[in-house]
């Protein structure tokens, strides 16, 4: 086939259009001239048409948006264009067929007069760019850092605000003001795996010199990358550094590498504007120093003025008072405006129930198709570049499901473009899903699979390629993922930070074996470097029961950093651990005592080892001191809800957790604690109501399916209460003794006394507490009373059991039945 230039899309309802556009091209245009009913036939042909041209042509139409055929050529197009660029996307609109999202970003021409309007638009004007996120209003905030630049005192301003508020695109934006030409600034993403080697290799990469060899100590690195720092602000270079929370310290102050760039950023000399930009989901805590060089910029939500174009641009549709109160709802948290805007109109009904998704979860649960959701699961392993093809391999799809899938992942705003043109998860969901594909029983297969597509694509960039040290790092953290710790090393000696956030990552899904196995592979030998992973080891290790290697790692931390708070904390952390609730609130003492003031998470760890310990008072008020501070999170609520239940305050007790699910209503757990408080408090209503939002919300909370047995069992409604149980006896990790006391009750119900008191033996096996001796007491009784029990065995296991209960101080909860057979007490 002769190479043509354009090639034009269209539905057979539109071909002559297409012809006669073909035609003002003077036959610079490849348009298919058969009938779409001969299928295959042509799939070669229009592969290579696609292949060959330079510009794709869209004629849209309300033919064109049913038609199956163009769905595959565009298909096939976008992602030639996802993948190198190499096609340009021009869309004409034929008439008012409202235009997808993903398409808008490269509509040419909306409702030409004329097929030679068409044409002279397709040559006059080069490939519209791809839209980016429309920056809105942030006046004030670029302001303010334009101030900190022109001050002869400040060399750094840290623009703090929640996630997908808009941090770093404010941080872009100044710095384009700011700046003149490409180089005029540096953006650098920063994450838990980013230490002094992997640091100097992204900023030799961006500078355009050549990194330090893998072998270079870590003070040589310190000094590389000082200086670099230095230097390029001596330039007037601006420096933007993103997710710059992982360099603070748990109490917020500067940790190594924050200190080692502000630091530099000091040194720097003849220019009064130096300038670097932190931006940070944090609010640093700055000593005296670093206060009189610091500006913090705390970035509000946007004035609803500037939310509503945002909702508009974004597609959502309503009157003007109905997309008010949506930005308003949402607080003008920009990313929840982009994902709420394909949803509006939406009423306050609809916007309680799915404000708290749209704006923390950012996952619209049950309408991502499956395979977007398992494309999203690769982006968020790989967390690098990979071809589009590479991944549409992996996944086993053709370029028409992949469309599909990218497409869909752009369109709530999942996926965004990495500095390279990749596609990458939005940082506020990568962990959501790379916890998804963690739990699939092929992740490691898939993780060495994505590993070694990686590793072979690096071979292929060149080594100055900015590119190459994103690909570098991608495929050295995918090989140590799968375990390939000898192959990752060949890439790349050294890079000890990558280590270490994998072994973070592992730790936090529970996986306390493995994150020992990385902790181990990302030890340097320097205690102050080693700091942070011992520490995780320690936990890790006691977790796994190994209590006195887990002890003697964080005395070692302990003897050399016996004033960091931290340091205490994780100590006191693994006496919690081992259940030894007394020593960790010592630590945690300890803790306290060397912060400035008093800090909500150790206040609130001391309560949680208070209540474990039994010291209601002590924990109530550790954790009310918490809340006063402002620590009032949802689990230091619901730990001082427990504190009030178990003091007999159950109404403070309910008010105070109603607080915890007002701030977090997808929480199941809370549900049902404020289920267990109603239905203490006997509003049977509420609780029945609040036991099925939680398992609603999760399906596995064990506690609340008991519950709802529990309560059925109470109204003797034995069929629904046996649904409940059915619903979670497959389920691992199961409490044997509540399942076994329900089961008894169930018996009971059925008149089989003598199974129900033999599964009540079984429960007092595995707990003996004063529910289960209760019905051990029922169950014994009933055997005596139809004869399955002698008379005076029964009477003699009765008050065995009564004694036992009053030495619990809970006599009276046997009251009932003494009342009703007083001739087995």
């Amino acid at each position: 086939m002769a190479e043509k230039r354009y090639f034009i899309s269209h539905a057979g309802a539109d071909k002559p259009v297409a012809i006669a556009l073909k035609t003002e091209l003077k036959d610079d245009a490849w348009v298919d001239l058969h009938e779409i009913e001969v299928g295959q036939i042509l799939i070669e042909e229009i592969s290579s048409g696609i292949e060959a041209a330079s510009d794709f042509v869209l004629l849209w139409s309300s033919s064109s948006a049913s038609s199956e055929w163009v769905k595959f050529e565009l298909h096939m197009a976008f992602i030639r264009y996802l993948e190198d660029k190499a096609i340009a996307l021009r869309v004409i609109t034929l008439d008012e067929t409202p235009l997808p999202l993903y398409l808008r970003p490269f509509l040419q021409n909306r409702g030409a007069a004329s097929v030679a309007e068409m044409a002279s638009s397709l040559r006059s004007s080069l490939e519209r760019s791809t839209v980016h996120r429309l920056f809105f209003n942030r006046n004030e905030e670029i302001n303010a850092l334009e101030e900190c630049l022109y001050s002869p005192d400040r060399v750094a301003a840290w623009v703090v605000g929640m996630g997908g508020s808009g941090k770093r695109s404010v941080a872009r934006e100044a710095a384009r003001r700011f700046t003149v030409g490409s180089g005029g600034h540096i953006e650098l993403s920063i994450d838990q795996g980013i230490a002094e080697p992997e640091l100097d290799l992204l900023i030799s990469a961006a500078l355009g010199v050549p990194p330090a060899s893998s072998e270079t100590d870590i003070a040589t690195l310190q000094r590389r990358i000082g200086e670099h720092v230095t230097r390029y602000v001596e330039t007037g270079g601006v420096w933007i550094f993103g997710n710059a929370e992982v360099w603070l310290d748990d109490d917020g102050t500067f940790g190594r590498l924050a200190t080692l760039v502000m630091s530099a950023l000091l040194r720097a000399k003849g220019s009064a504007d130096r300038l670097a930009v932190f931006t940070s989901r944090r609010a640093p805590t700055l000593s005296e120093q670093w206060a009189r060089v610091t500006d913090i910029v705390r970035l509000p939500g946007l004035d609803p003025k500037f939310a509503v174009p945002m909702l508009r641009s974004r597609g959502a549709k309503g009157t003007d008072d109905q997309l008010l109160m949506i930005a308003s709802e949402l607080a003008g948290h920009p990313l929840a405006i982009e994902i709420a805007a394909p949803q509006s109109p939406l009423n306050a009904q609809q916007l309680a129930q799915h404000r708290l998704r749209v704006a923390t979860d950012l996952i619209p649960e049950g309408r991502i198709d499956s395979v977007t959701w398992r494309l999203l699961e690769l982006l968020a392993v790989v967390d690098g570049p990979m071809s589009v093809r590479s991944l549409a391999d992996e996944l086993g799809i053709d370029s028409e499901l992949m469309g599909r899938a990218i497409a869909e992942a752009v369109e709530y705003s999942l996926v965004e473009y990495g500095e390279v043109e990749h596609l990458q998860l939005h940082p506020l969901v990568r962990d959501y899903y790379l916890r998804s594909f963690r739990k699939q029983p092929d992740s490691i297969e898939v993780t060495s699979s994505l590993a070694t597509r990686s590793s072979e694509r690096l071979k292929l960039l060149p080594p100055e390629s900015p590119e190459f040290v994103l690909s570098l790092v991608a495929s050295f953290k995918l090989l140590a993922m799968a375990g390939r710790f000898d192959e990752a090393r060949a890439l790349r000696s050294g890079m000890f930070g990558t280590l270490f956030a994998v072994a973070s990552e592992f730790f936090h899904e529970k996986q306390y074996e493995k994150c020992v196995i990385y902790i181990d592979e990302c030890l340097t030998g320097n205690l102050e470097i080693d700091r942070d992973p011992l520490a995780i080891k320690a936990k890790a290790l006691a977790h796994l029961g190994q209590i006195d290697a887990a002890r003697a790692i964080g005395d070692e931390l302990v003897e050399a950093f016996s004033d960091s708070p931290r340091v205490l904390r994780d100590r006191g952390r693994v006496e919690y651990i081992a259940r030894n609730w007394g020593d960790a609130v010592g630590y945690y003492e300890r803790a306290l005592a060397q912060r400035r003031r008093p800090n909500p998470n150790v206040l609130t760890d001391i309560a949680q080892a208070e209540f474990r310990r039994g010291r209601l008072d002590a924990a109530g008020a550790a954790a009310k001191s918490a809340i006063d501070l402002g620590g009032d999170t949802p689990y230091t609520l619901t730990l001082y809800a427990q504190v009030l239940e178990g003091q007999g305050r159950l109404a403070d007790a309910e008010k105070v957790v109603d607080r915890a699910v007002q701030r977090e209503p997808r929480n199941a757990a809370y549900r049902h604690r404020l289920g267990r408080i109603a239905q203490l408090r006997g509003d049977r209503r509420k609780a029945q109501e609040q036991y099925e939002m939680s398992v609603e919300l999760d399906a596995h909370q064990t506690e609340s399916w008991f519950s709802l047995a529990s309560l059925a069992l109470e109204v003797g409604d034995r069929d629904r209460a046996e649904t409940y149980l059915q619903s979670v006896q497959a389920q691992p990790g199961l409490s044997q003794p509540v399942l076994l006391n329900l089961q008894a009750r169930i018996a009971l119900m059925d008149g089989k006394p003598e199974l129900a008191r033999t599964l009540a033996e079984k429960a007092l096996v595995e707990r003996r507490d004063a529910q289960n001796i209760v019905l051990a007491i029922r169950t014994t009784i009933q055997c005596g009373e139809v004869g399955v029990m002698a008379h005076d065995d029964a009477r003699a296991a009765v008050r065995r059991l009564a004694k036992e209960l009053e030495s619990q101080g809970k006599l009276a909860e046997v009251l009932d039945q003494a009342r009703m057979y007083p001739k087995y007490f």
